[in-house]
């Protein structure tokens, strides 16, 4: 998992696109805090859950 602090939402659901992971978005505007640890590896049953400000 990529550390995705300062993307915005439309880049995150690109990521998700490309990796079949599931997202869940909290607010709006660009990303302050993601469930899943930079660095983590994910699979497609990965849940992320992104928090934007």
């Amino acid at each position: 998992m990529p550390d995705v602090t300062g993307w915005s939402r439309r880049d995150v659901s690109k990521l998700a696109s490309l990796t079949g992971i599931k997202i869940t978005v909290k607010g709006s505007g660009y990303v302050t805090k993601q469930s899943i640890a930079a660095g983590t590896t994910i699979t497609k049953n990965s849940k992320l859950t992104i928090t934007l400000s």
